[in-house]
């Protein structure tokens, strides 16, 4: 188990050293999980400035957890300090407990967190699909507040956030003819990694194979990556196990790897299939002795009666012989 964790890490960090070298932008999973830490993509009182991340309501790479009871959990996205920088904001879904939001909910303030009151509140939501707030903050600064009780809980939510500029473009941005945002520029690493950046979706197109295929990667985040990487090392953990064992029974059980029935037509015991012996049979170490000739298996019928006529013979001398008396014998000679 060390071994694949190891593996995961180290394809993580190929990952990420290719994704420098080649210009592709790994967009990062981030969690309002308190449980979480930083190493792990924990936010919880952090700032993201991120060009490009996804925030999740906790981490759930299987896809059939709820978050968490009892999770108070604050967060601030930072455009940073250039003049117009700021944050666009795509929902990917969006479900949490159903009611007058005073349970679970997610409370976003045009605001930096240590400045959030209920004047820069622009709204707390909650449901299913309860998110009517699309768009971008008026400052740097968006701050995310979740909130949950100790009652239901549900799948949570997941966003994407876009950190744009406005126009002119800089050498390395990327002029995005945006429908919801007319004429900002993103970062140019954002080009062609597999996910829409701008919505009339001109950031992927004229993209090559390449590009299409290491950005469908790429785009999965952190935490699709480390998913699949451990599905692909359960994959060929499990085919290499499969072939392992096909590969052993068809040699006659080396050292017994296989199943016991296996084993047991291995020793010679009963079975279907039959194993021929051989002079190379690996580590079984049967002991082969030549087979038995003909004549030891089984008699011919003239053998057997040849014998019965020979011992009648032998002992019909034997009484006559015996029965005559030494003066019968003269007397004859006489």
């Amino acid at each position: 188990m060390k071994k694949r964790g190891t593996s995961c890490f180290r394809l993580i960090a190929f990952a990420l050293t290719f994704s420098s070298s080649c210009g592709f932008y790994l967009i990062a999973d981030y969690y309002m999980d308190p449980d979480l830490g930083s190493a792990f993509g924990g936010v919880c009182n952090k700032r993201v400035e991120d060009a490009c991340a996804f925030l999740n309501s906790h981490l759930d790479l299987l896809g059939f957890t709820d978050y968490s009871n009892n999770v108070d959990c604050m967060m601030v996205f930072d455009a940073g300090k250039m003049a117009g920088a700021k944050f666009k904001f795509e929902w990917q879904f969006f479900n949490l407990e159903a009611g007058d939001c005073s349970k679970d909910y997610l409370a976003i303030y045009d605001a930096d967190m240590s400045a959030i009151s209920s004047s820069n509140l622009v709204g707390k939501f909650c449901g299913h699909n309860g998110v009517n707030f699309n768009g971008t903050p008026t400052d740097r600064y968006m701050t995310m507040v979740f909130h949950t009780d100790g009652s239901n809980t549900k799948s949570g939510f997941r966003l994407k956030a876009t950190r744009y500029e406005p126009a002119p473009c800089q050498s390395e941005e990327f002029f995005c003819n945006d429908t919801m945002i007319n004429n900002i520029c993103i970062d140019d690493r954002l080009v062609c990694d597999g996910t829409q950046h701008c919505s009339d979706n001109t950031d992927e197109l004229n993209c090559s194979f390449i590009d299409e295929l290491l950005g469908s990667f790429f785009a999965l985040g952190l935490g699709g990556m480390v998913m699949s990487s451990m599905a692909c090392i359960a994959g060929c953990a499990g085919l290499w196990t499969v072939v392992g064992a096909l590969t052993c029974c068809k040699k006659c059980c080396v050292k017994c790897c296989c199943c016991w029935p296996c084993c047991k037509k291995c020793k010679g015991g009963s079975g279907n299939s039959k194993v021929e012996p051989t002079t190379e049979m690996g580590d079984c170490d049967l002991e082969l002795s030549p087979p038995p000739t003909y004549r030891e298996n089984t008699k011919l019928e003239d053998d057997i009666e040849w014998d019965d006529v020979e011992d009648e013979v032998q002992n019909e001398d034997n009484a006559r012989i015996g029965s005559e008396s030494p003066k019968s014998n003269l007397a004859d000679v006489e």
